[in-house]
């Protein structure tokens, strides 16, 4: 529209990034959860779990995958938010 300046409507501020405890703690519960079932002694016939969508899970990925999701409940909203703003320029 012609009064914008630079014709070009300007964007409206950023919302800052939430990353409050409750969803940190939920987060981390998730992480050791994964861990704990990935840590799990079983038969080692047994080398894989099925999911309700008869996919196969193996718990040897599992373990990772929630020692990964407790650190990401450790970072800082502001660490993501710049990683994010750095990704998305």
């Amino acid at each position: 529209m012609p009064f914008h300046p630079n014709r070009r409507k300007p964007s409206p501020p950023g919302k800052k990034l939430q990353f409050p405890w409750w969803h940190r703690l939920w987060l981390a519960g998730l992480g050791a959860f994964l861990a704990w079932l990935g840590s799990y002694p079983r038969n080692p016939a047994n080398f894989m779990y099925w999911n309700w969508h008869r996919q196969p899970v193996y718990p040897n990925s599992l373990a990772p995958i929630g020692a990964v999701l407790m650190v990401v409940s450790f970072i800082p909203a502001s660490w993501m938010e710049r990683a994010a703003n750095r990704l998305l320029r």
